[in-house]
């Protein structure tokens, strides 16, 4: 099942979403996730392959693994995993994912603050639009 355009010369075989993995803001001390989907486009079935990330703190895993059948959607779970004791910084990496023809590249990041710093910004931002950060 082809649902881009037929006559596009970039179209992929794999749509993933999205394509930028943004935590934004984490608080030390703290375990945060965000899923990414990976749907197959193409009419076979496709499997694919994650490689590992030098950064510990960071943690990408298929929710299922095998193939993905055309039209089927799988899951991939990123997880950064803030120490305590982390002082405030940045995580910068970027998730692989390795089909049989393509490579698709996501660029992760993350800024880490401290306990106080997190509350400032969450007070600050729930005044200004009602949700927390």
């Amino acid at each position: 099942m082809v649902t881009s355009v037929l006559h596009d010369n970039l179209k992929r075989s794999l749509q993933i979403m999205p394509s930028q993995v943004i935590f934004g803001h984490v608080r030390a001390g703290s375990m945060n996730e965000l899923n990414i989907s990976v749907k197959n486009e193409d009419m076979v079935a496709h499997r694919i392959t994650i490689k590992p990330i030098a950064d510990k703190r960071v943690v990408v895993r298929q929710e299922e693994y095998g193939i993905i059948a055309p039209g089927m959607i799988k899951q991939i779970i990123v997880s950064i995993r803030v120490a305590e004791d982390e002082t405030s910084g940045s995580i910068k990496e970027t998730i692989q994912i390795n089909s049989k023809h393509e490579v698709f590249k996501l660029p992760i990041t993350a800024t880490i603050c401290s306990e106080e710093e997190f509350e400032k910004m969450n007070v600050k931002q729930l005044g200004e639009t009602g949700k927390s950060i």
